[in-house]
């Protein structure tokens, strides 16, 4: 069976293999534990048919879904990325969130609070850039 398309998740990992390691930033497929504890495990193919995983328990709050779109450097775009984009001059900026099944940018603004993230007439995912994220970089949303 082959999927339709791939559905990724990064959360920032606290241990590798259970094993405490260095916060990092790590990409792959989720598991989340009865007791909410997160998990992210990576799969490499090896020498024949067999598979070799790395799991990596992750901080809840930092874990994100790659919402299956790039950003004008061709970088992944995923739940709780800052992006920013010139909009007919004027600079706008958000985070990415779920809502309601779908992915939209959180912008603060009265006037938009919400701009849907894919794409509208006259901005495509393709004119954003991702310049931080709201774990590491929440500064760069009053920077606006």
């Amino acid at each position: 069976m082959q999927a339709g398309r791939e559905i990724k998740f990064r959360g920032k990992a606290i241990t590798e293999n259970g094993i405490e390691c260095l916060p990092k930033w790590v990409y792959g497929s989720l598991i989340v534990a009865d007791n909410g504890d997160c998990f992210i495990t990576q799969w490499k193919r090896t020498v024949g048919t067999g598979y070799q995983s790395t799991t990596y328990q992750v901080i809840p709050e930092t874990v994100g879904q790659s919402i299956g779109l790039r950003d004008k450097n061709d970088k992944d775009v995923y739940e709780g990325d800052i992006t920013a984009d010139c909009v007919e001059g004027s600079s706008i900026r958000g985070y990415v969130v779920r809502q309601k099944g779908a992915f939209f940018l959180e912008t603060g603004q009265k006037w938009a609070p919400y701009l849907h993230v894919i794409a509208t007439k006259h901005n495509e995912i393709s004119d954003w850039e991702v310049i931080g994220n709201i774990y590491e970089n929440p500064e760069l949303l009053s920077a606006a």
